[in-house]
């Protein structure tokens, strides 16, 4: 039995704003509407799960491999991707213009450590780095020509390996710290 839920109008997210139930982020000419917290999420599951005839909501076993590591197009994403990302914004490696990400001077001497040479991935056409809205994490990996060789790098290394998932990766042994 699945149960239909009619769409809501377009003039409906102010009213769940202003019931504290989303929130609205504004970033350039899109607008993210996350859900206002945790409790709020606990309350659409028991709902979801009440709708759908009880026992607790479960995700299945790809989708929780898929929500750690996978490939997005040609770069890597999950939650793995997630922190990578965010461990480079918080050390100064990125740094955001205008939510307009940069690699800084201190960035490509921390990606020279890894084989990345910046300068050679510049003179691609593509975008050296940008981000990329993570499906399962709701907040952005790296993308573009960076993100590209990031991947190529993590699978060359055999740090990650392909799954039998069509997009899932999983950590090797090999580099697990």
């Amino acid at each position: 039995m699945s149960a239909s839920l009619p769409l809501l109008p377009v003039n409906t997210w102010p009213r769940l704003v202003d019931g504290d139930l989303i929130i609205v982020e504004a970033r350039g000419r899109h607008r993210y509407f996350p859900l206002a917290g945790a409790n709020v999420a606990a309350l659409l599951e028991a709902l979801s799960s009440t709708l759908m005839g009880g026992g607790p909501i479960t995700k299945p076993r790809a989708q929780h491999t898929l929500a750690f590591a996978r490939t997005c197009y040609d770069h890597l994403a999950g939650s793995l991707a997630v922190r990578f990302y965010q461990r480079l914004t918080d050390t100064g490696a990125i740094a955001l213009r205008d939510h307009i990400p940069t690699i800084t001077r201190q960035g490509a001497a921390t990606l020279a450590v890894l084989d990345f040479d910046v300068a050679e991935l510049q003179v691609h056409p593509r975008p050296l780095v940008k981000h990329c809205l993570d499906w399962t994490e709701r907040r952005p990996h790296l993308a573009g020509a960076s993100g590209a060789e990031f991947l190529h790098m993590m699978l060359a290394q055999r740090w990650l390996t392909r799954t039998g998932y069509a997009r899932g990766l999983r950590l090797t042994t090999k580099r697990r710290t």
